[in-house]
């Protein structure tokens, strides 16, 4: 797949060439079906510059079927602040080409992936502070929420943040049955602050979800409409581990269980969030963890998804602990501070790679 990747990189170079507004950066990334490169547009007039990716599919109808399908769904979540922005310029030499159909046109996170976040999040001397943990986590359940209740797509401005949906008789709306299906650290990427998002993004960046190449929709062998939401939700509980112990995503996570206790007294719940506890009489190693996060990331990565918490109760319950829980609530702590937090997470993205190489996109499709 090596080989088509660079042929598809050499090709996007000579479209784009012809054209003195783009500039042709660098081969992204490739998967099984699909290659990504990165590109530049300068606006003449303003002389603003924007980077872009251009994925575009191999060759063969099985490769084309499924860029189809993921473009499918990135223009079904569009206008969901928390997922991957489709984009155009005017006069796209792509059109010229006539290769619109084999082709995905997106937006650039200059911050990078979560996976080298966390891979770079490791130099630190402390975890990650509650308060980024917080927000990052209610940012992955913005995401779940699109995907369960996918915008109209009607432009809004500013986007109203995702959330789960009522009926006329204010019940939640049954969801939809989407799944990313692929969800890891590689691919959710970091985009900015937004100051005046004074709850959820003023001094921490936005996460956006990115490659929806095996997404589909999915109803297990029951019919279960919240089995989409589901299958999500267990997916943000990984991320969020991984965030927690600096770790990267693995599957090989998921392979043993622990018994914990939901609160004092209560009953006990298996779970696959094995990193977060001691190993024997070890240290522990969420020591400084706010409770509150290590239990709800306990349940959303529970063994029985009946018992994982809904959408609407997640998103609820964490919104009010982001809105709440200040730096005084953490003891005056100085990382739990909101310029100490927006300082900590810009230096974590502008230290070097841990390798010297440049961040990449992981595509499955």
């Amino acid at each position: 797949m090596a080989a088509e990747a660079f042929r598809i990189r050499d090709q996007l170079k000579e479209f784009f060439d012809v054209d003195a507004r783009f500039t042709f950066e660098t081969l992204a990334g490739h998967g099984n079906h699909a290659a990504a490169c990165r590109l530049r547009y300068t606006d003449p007039e303003t002389g603003r510059e924007q980077r872009f990716i251009v994925k575009r599919s191999f060759k063969g109808e099985t490769h084309l079927q499924g860029l189809r399908e993921e473009k499918r769904w990135l223009t079904a979540l569009s206008q969901a602040p928390h997922i991957v922005d489709l984009v155009d310029f005017p006069d796209n030499p792509l059109r010229n080409n006539n290769i619109e159909d084999e082709i995905i046109v997106m937006e650039w996170l200059e911050n990078g992936t979560l996976n080298n976040f966390i891979t770079k999040a490791r130099r630190l001397e402390r975890p990650l502070p509650n308060r980024l943990l917080w927000r990052f986590l209610l940012c992955l359940l913005r995401a779940t929420a699109a995907l369960a209740y996918p915008p109209d797509g009607t432009p809004q401005f500013p986007r109203q943040p995702e959330g789960v949906r009522l009926t006329e008789e204010e019940t939640v709306a049954v969801p939809s049955l989407l799944q990313h299906n692929d969800l890891h650290d590689k691919n959710i990427l970091l985009g900015e602050e937004i100051p005046e998002d004074i709850d959820e993004h003023f001094d921490t960046p936005i996460l956006k979800w990115i490659d929806f190449g095996l997404a589909g929709e999915f109803s297990g062998g029951d019919r279960n409409p919240q089995f989409g939401v589901k299958g999500n939700l267990r997916d943000v509980g990984d991320i969020m581990v991984c965030l927690i112990t600096r770790t990267q995503w693995s599957n090989s996570t998921k392979q043993e269980t622990h018994s914990f206790r939901v609160a004092p007294g209560g009953p006990r719940l298996e779970t696959e969030a094995v990193a977060l506890f001691p190993k024997g009489d070890g240290p522990d190693p969420c020591a400084g963890l706010d409770p509150q996060i290590k239990s709800l990331v306990c349940r959303l990565c529970a063994t029985d998804r009946n018992v994982c918490p809904t959408l609407n109760t997640s998103i609820d319950f964490v919104l009010e602990q982001v809105r709440t829980r200040d730096q005084t609530y953490y003891g005056y702590a100085r990382e739990e501070g909101d310029t100490e937090i927006g300082l900590l997470w810009r230096r974590i993205v502008m230290s070097a790679d841990v390798m010297q190489t440049a961040d990449v996109i992981m595509l499955s499709s």
